[in-house]
């Protein structure tokens, strides 16, 4: 779906289903820092250099996207064609993300105790999860879905 979006659909239509996975990474990254913090005690800014860079950097380039989107979807039919390229995106984003919480909890079940107790093991799914569900509000409420303005990412 990503790939037919992307490649063979209008500009604006691929842009909103790149959006919906790049709007995700600055949570993911502070989850990974959580994670690594919490269950390896790894703490020092050199060897999370990756995550942290990413926490910025890509706070950056959501709001670029989403002021692209806002600058190329001029007429309603762009507007929804945008909206239903993130209907599909995150359809496809979040039916995979659930198998994957499945996998991980059945290999929970099966490593508990070695470094994480089952519980924690998905907590990087759900926050993916939670943020793709987020990003169709954001896009829903803002000019039919080609507008943001950065406040928080997890207020909507």
């Amino acid at each position: 779906t990503f790939f037919s979006l992307t490649k063979n659909s209008p500009v604006h239509v691929g842009l909103a289903a790149l959006l919906c996975y790049e709007s995700m990474v600055p949570e993911v990254a502070e989850s990974k820092i959580q994670g690594l913090r919490e269950f390896y005690n790894i703490n020092d800014d050199e060897t999370l250099q990756f995550f942290l860079v990413h926490i910025k950097a890509d706070k950056f380039h959501r709001e670029i996207c989403y002021s692209l989107l806002d600058s190329i979807c001029k007429t309603n039919e762009q507007k929804e064609d945008a909206l239903q390229a993130v209907d599909s995106a995150l359809d496809v984003l979040n039916g995979f993300l659930r198998i994957l919480k499945i996998e991980v909890l059945n290999l929970g079940h099966h490593t508990a105790g070695r470094h994480q107790k089952d519980h924690d093991s998905p907590q990087g799914i759900d926050i993916c999860l939670v943020r793709s569900r987020l990003t169709k509000k954001l896009l829903r409420r803002s000019k039919l879905g080609c507008a943001h303005k950065e406040s928080s990412p997890g207020q909507a």
